[in-house]
């Protein structure tokens, strides 16, 4: 014996109804078909062409029914109702390598609750990928340098920005410098600022 997901497919015939009319023009069929194609309406043995009725739902729509005429309905086929995946049955075994890429994402859907511990590493970075403007301006960076290691840190040569030290630090230029026309360095009381 087989078994199926949903309901189980009907074999060996096609599932009918049948009414006897008693003079209206609706008539309520046991399933829905998916269009008025996918069935054959028949009245006294008549197969009626299919401009000749509708179907709303389970509604057939027949009109011009004598009375005590048989009518008899024959469903082609049967609609196939995909049911929905209860919580936690798809793993990862069924879904397909590959299957999950960068266009299946939404920005913000994966976060670190989503990520498990030790999934990112230096193999899944491309190069290049990781810039300056990613990394938090928390974060102490090198700055330019040159050389193997950064044997030799660099800065440029003119300032082109307002800077203000905050009273707070301390900061060592490799000069000359220049200040650009319209930019200045105010440096607070309690910081110092060397030029060598």
């Amino acid at each position: 014996m087989n078994s199926y997901i949903g309901f189980s497919p009907v074999t060996g015939h096609f599932p009918t109804d049948t009414f006897t009319s008693s003079g209206g023009s609706t008539y309520t069929l046991t399933r829905t078909p998916t269009t008025a194609s996918s069935i054959e309406v028949s009245v006294q043995g008549v197969l009626q062409a299919v401009s000749a009725y509708s179907v709303n739902g389970t509604t057939l729509t027949l009109a011009g029914v004598a009375n005590n005429d048989v009518i008899f309905v024959r469903h082609l086929g049967e609609t196939l109702i995909v049911p929905v995946p209860g919580d936690d049955t798809i793993t990862g075994a069924k879904i397909a390598d590959d299957a999950i890429d960068s266009e299946h994402y939404t920005d913000g859907s994966i976060d670190n609750a989503h990520l498990s511990a030790d999934a990112v590493t230096t193999t899944k970075i491309l190069d290049g990928a990781v810039t300056q403007s990613k990394i938090h301006s928390a974060v102490a960076l090198g700055g330019p340098s040159l050389g193997t290691d950064s044997i030799i840190r660099t800065n440029a040569k003119t300032i082109s920005e307002n800077i203000t030290f905050a009273g707070t630090e301390n900061g060592m230029t490799a000069g000359p410098i220049t200040v650009a026309n319209g930019y200045s360095v105010v440096v607070t009381n309690g910081s110092s600022w060397t030029i060598v």
